[in-house]
Order: C-alpha cells, then structure tokens, then sequence
C-alpha cells in the first residue's frame, strides 16, 4: 500500500511540474492571470485582447491550458436574438486546482529532498 501512495504522490507532483512548465511562457501566462482575474468565462478573443496577441495565438495558449487542467472550456449561452453558426468558445479557470503557493511548496519539498 505504501507503494501506492508514493507512485500517487510523484504523480501529482510530475503533473504539478507540468503546468507550472506550461506558466513559464509569458504569453500564456499572462492570459491564465487574466482569466483566473475575470472569475467569469472568457472568450478567445477577450483572451487575446489582454495578453495584446491575436486571437489565433490566444486559441492556442488557451486550448494548452485548458489539457493542462489549469482552465476549462465550454460554450457562450446565447441570449437574446437568435445567432448564426457556432456558439463562441469560453474558458474559465478550475478553482479546484492547486494554487500557485501549492505549486510553489511542492517544489520545495521536492527541492528538500
């Protein structure tokens, strides 16, 4: 059994490791402050507005994000007059997801070790 939980345990922290690499790119970090900040879903294009990329690269960052775990993604309710085509493409942060202070004290456990 103690086996088990240690296997468990490099997992979370590989996985920790990963998305805190995904952060060190300043495009995209930029854009997981700005839609952890909204606490609303936000669109690609507002994404992109905030990090001043177009919204292709912004799609990208995003779309990186959200196979991480770190935001979630879904489709804009349509209110109001009927719209043609798809509905737009949001993302929204996981608060359920460890905190960068998490993240942070995993590595200096790892780093202790």
């Amino acid at each position: 059994m103690q086996n088990v939980t240690s296997a468990r345990r490099e997992d979370l922290e590989s996985a920790s490791l990963v998305r805190a690499a995904l952060l060190a790119d300043p495009v995209r970090r930029r854009i997981f402050r700005f839609v952890r900040r909204a606490r609303r879903p936000v669109t690609r294009d507002e994404a992109a507005a905030s990090a001043r990329v177009s919204r292709n690269l912004a799609a990208f960052h995003l779309d990186k994000l959200v196979e991480a775990g770190l935001l979630s993604a879904g489709r804009q309710l349509v209110t109001g007059s009927a719209r043609v085509g798809r509905k737009p493409k949001q993302a929204r942060a996981n608060w359920s997801r460890p905190s960068r202070t998490s993240i942070a004290s995993s590595f200096a456990r790892k780093a202790c070790r």
